[in-house]
């Protein structure tokens, strides 16, 4: 997840949340049950959101990070390769070529 697209999904959704709690306070003193219950479902949604959101960036870092961890050993593993190649390329020189 581009790290813009966090911080935007991580800002808007803790800010809805304060929101949905302030009207629940708000209902809660003007003895508004509706109102109150409404902005705690929604405030839930939003507390949830957030969870998704970090549960889903810290996935696709770890996805990230073994995709990294492969193309590394890919890469050591050809470059052994390729050393091996040029090792036996190498001929000694009192060898003769024409054998």
């Amino acid at each position: 997840m581009p790290i813009h697209l966090k911080l935007i999904a991580r800002f808007a959704n803790s800010a809805f949340a304060l929101v949905c709690v302030l009207l629940a306070i708000q209902g809660l003193s003007n003895g508004k049950a509706v109102v109150t219950i409404l902005a705690l479902l929604y405030g839930s949604i939003f507390a949830f959101n957030l969870y998704l959101i970090e549960k889903s960036a810290l996935v696709l870092s770890e996805e990230e990070w073994l995709k990294a961890d492969v193309r590394k050993a890919l890469l050591h593993w050809k470059q052994q390769r390729m050393a091996k190649e040029d090792a036996a390329g190498a001929s000694p020189p009192d060898r003769d070529e024409t054998q």
